[in-house]
């Protein structure tokens, strides 16, 4: 295997006829799938390499937990060399750096015998990660600097790591990464067979290899990028159908419904889309989206990647703001996610930056992102059984007098700092001190909103423990502290299993959640987040989950239904069928669906729906053909005193939802 990748990449810029076969055999499935494998192996022989020098239980520990940040740590490198921005001297440009950068300060130092880490690793990731004029071994190069959590100094190892690790010729981490043909764009190659180093490929190698350390797992998913960007279209097509139908001043829905439409499906932009254009640009600007179990952040970059395409032919002529900048602003104040799993919540990070950071032509320090990703319990949102928060509490314009409270005037006080504090955030630069207080203020407000004294040991689980819980308001109060409150989109791939941390054994019940009337612990776990989609999102908003087709009939989720047709409106519904289109999904997760948050006038409301032949979903999710929506009475799809869906029309349709 190793041969192939390296005789690929000896040969990737040739035209000659010898090698047309060979690069046809070897696609970039077929590599990537090569290079995860690799790198799985390494992280195996890298653990044997380390423990053969150490017997302690302690030291095997911190060998376990050195090799996950060590991996991260050099794919940041490799990116960055990639980008041409290693090894640059103050007379050259970004972008002119060399791709070989490591390899040829390996090259230089091996003769010497020194340690690669210590002499060139080590202080140059300390570097980047540092707003601070370079004294040491670099002062001559200009170097980024990232503000990278991935390589803060307590991230990286301050002892010797042998030279194995990266430069043996079979296992080491740089050898196989040099092994593969990199590129992180194909603008001036021909060949078709370069690995692309883009967010889904190393998502993929982040995930298997951090997040699940190479097992299965049945609480989360890797969601493929063609069904995540299925799901944000949908969810961002309900949601600015629902503006229109907030604000028929300026239009109507049936008006420009197929417009908005094509321009969210397709990217045409008609003369309707541009004559109401400021207003349009007004709403995806402002536009807030949360993935309350995001896992490693497919949604989000699937979600920002969509408004980067909608936005941009809408931009005049004059505006110089690049793909780059617009995910920098929506990374700022648009885009927030929840997830259980802190290794998850590293990858997000990760993820949004290198989706970012590739359209970028030059470096700039990333924003901290603390406060919009959280390692939190999204169901958790009530831990002592009673709600730590108020409606009236996040009225933009509420007074002292208008809380039922004594300490109205702290409870205002404090709100309005927060939102200040929350808002500031990304850019800080004391960002550990203005977290803390944020975080200080975070547990203060939940506490003043608690309708009966807590004891000592619930004020200090408040305090110390919000990776446990999320206050919703309080966690997110850019969101919250509105005239509108609630996320504008909120989309998720949940689990279809609930961990038992979160579950009272002897009752089977959520006591900490305000879902817990909601739950049974025998029904897919995914019906909970379709519930908490609805709580969370705005009265114009729209939620996007996949889930199981069970959703449709059982009797557990009936009440579900019920919600649904009383809360909202079906907008979109789609069948995997008996695809298995989640690898580790065990037979869930077959349907996608988007709720608009407004069951007003649902009598004239249409359901678009595509139900998948069996095996068309695997031709779609690998070529490029846009879904063909047959539009139903959203009335005619709910059936008997269950609420049943069932699609009609069976002729037509092709399939029957029963």
């Amino acid at each position: 295997n190793q041969s192939w990748s390296k005789l690929l990449h000896s040969y990737h810029y040739t035209n000659h006829k010898s090698m047309d076969t060979f690069q046809h055999c070897i696609g970039v499935n077929s590599l990537e799938h090569l290079l995860l494998q690799r790198v799985k192996g390494w992280q195996k022989w890298a653990l044997q390499l380390l423990s053969r020098s150490h017997s302690s239980k302690s030291e095997l520990d911190v060998i376990n937990t050195l090799c996950n940040p060590l991996y991260v740590q050099i794919l940041i490198l490799i990116i960055l060399e990639q980008k041409g921005w290693l090894g640059i001297k103050s007379e050259q440009y970004w972008g002119t750096g060399s791709t070989s950068f490591l390899k040829d300060e390996w090259d230089r130092i091996q003769p010497r015998g020194d340690n690669f880490w210590m002499v060139v690793l080590r202080p140059l990731l300390l570097e980047l990660n540092s707003n601070h004029t370079s004294m040491g071994r670099y002062a001559e190069l200009i170097l980024p600097y990232l503000n990278l959590r991935a390589i803060d100094t307590n991230k990286v190892v301050e002892s010797p790591i042998p030279n194995e690790l990266f430069w043996d010729p079979n296992n080491g981490l740089l050898s196989i990464l040099y092994a593969f043909p990199l590129q992180l764009n194909t603008h001036s190659v021909e060949c078709n067979n370069i690995l692309l180093l883009t967010e889904h490929t190393l998502r993929a190698l982040f995930e298997e290899t951090i997040v699940r350390g190479g097992q299965r797992s049945s609480f989360g998913y890797h969601t493929p990028p063609k069904v995540a960007q299925l799901l944000a279209q949908q969810a961002m097509e309900t949601h600015i159908l629902q503006r229109i139908r907030h604000n028929t001043n300026t239009m109507t829905v049936s008006s420009i419904e197929k417009d908005i439409q094509q321009w969210i499906r397709l990217g045409i932009v008609t003369d309707n889309i541009r004559t109401h254009k400021s207003t349009l640009l007004q709403w995806l600007q402002t536009c807030t989206v949360c993935d309350p179990a995001m896992g490693t952040g497919a949604l989000l970059v699937a979600t920002m990647e969509l408004i980067v395409k909608m936005q941009r032919p809408l931009n005049s002529l004059n505006d110089k703001f690049t793909p780059a900048d617009i995910k920098y602003t929506l990374l700022q104040h648009n885009l927030f996610g929840v997830d259980t799993d802190q290794k998850s919540v590293q990858v997000a990070h990760l993820t949004l930056w290198l989706s970012w950071v590739i359209d970028r032509e030059q470096p700039k320090p990333f924003l901290n992102l603390e406060n919009h990703l959280l390692h939190s319990n999204s169901l958790q949102d009530e831990p002592f059984t009673a709600p730590l928060q108020s409606t009236k509490s996040l009225y933009p314009t509420v007074l002292p007098d208008d809380l039922d409270s004594p300490f109205a005037s702290v409870i205002l006080e404090l709100r309005d700092g927060l939102l200040t504090a929350v808002k500031a955030y990304p850019q800080a630069i004391q960002f550990k001190k203005r977290l803390l207080e944020i975080q200080d203020t975070q547990w203060k407000l939940s506490l003043l909103h608690s309708k009966s004294p807590l004891n000592p040991s619930q004020i200090e689980h408040l305090q110390n423990s919000p990776e446990q819980y999320c206050i919703w308001a309080w966690r997110f109060p850019q969101a919250f502290i509105h005239e509108n409150p609630g996320f504008d989109i909120v989309i998720c791939n949940p689990p279809n299993s609930i961990s038992s941390q979160h579950e009272d054994k002897e009752t089977n019940q959520l006591p900490k959640s305000s879902l817990r009337r909601w739950y049974n612990n025998r029904n897919d776990i995914s019906y909970l987040f379709v519930h908490l989609g609805m709580k969370i999102s705005s009265s114009y908003g729209s939620v996007g989950i996949l889930t199981s087709d069970t959703i449709a009939k059982s009797i557990g989720s009936q009440k579900l239904r019920v919600e649904i047709k009383e809360r909202a409106h079906l907008t979109h519904w789609v069948e995997f069928s008996d695809t298995k289109l989640l690898e580790e999904s065990n037979g869930h997760h077959t349907v996608m669906l988007c709720l608009g948050m407004d069951s007003s006038n649902t009598g004239s409301q249409k359901t678009h729906g595509y139900v998948f032949a069996p095996e068309e979903s695997v031709y779609w999710s690998k070529n490029d053909f846009s879904l063909e929506y047959r539009s139903v009475n959203t009335e005619s799809i709910f059936y008997g005193a269950q609420s049943t869906i069932q699609f009609i029309d069976r002729q037509s349709w092709g399939h029957i939802v029963d």
